[in-house]
């Protein structure tokens, strides 16, 4: 079905070189996921099922690790339970 790997051709297409100039402009720091991480971190406290609906996320781990950050005033409030 498939070639053999020594025998594969390589697609045509564009150069995968430096961008090109149809790509969009490249932020320096932030974009999209600033947002994202902001939104998620200021809903921690709500049950984690309920913001992964609300905000598209399939996907426990990914919401918890990459966008929900902790803060010190939380954690504070984590040590003072007790």
């Amino acid at each position: 079905m498939y070639p053999p790997p020594h025998e594969a051709v390589r697609a045509e297409g564009p150069s995968r070189g430096p961008r090109s100039s149809l790509a969009s402009p490249r932020q320096k720091r932030g974009g999209w996921h600033a947002f994202r991480r902001a939104w998620a971190s200021r809903r921690k406290h709500l049950l984690v099922q309920d913001v992964m609906v609300a905000g598209g996320w399939r996907d426990i781990n990914a919401l918890q690790r990459a966008y929900q950050a902790a803060d010190p005033e939380t954690v504070r409030r984590v040590m003072e339970l007790g």
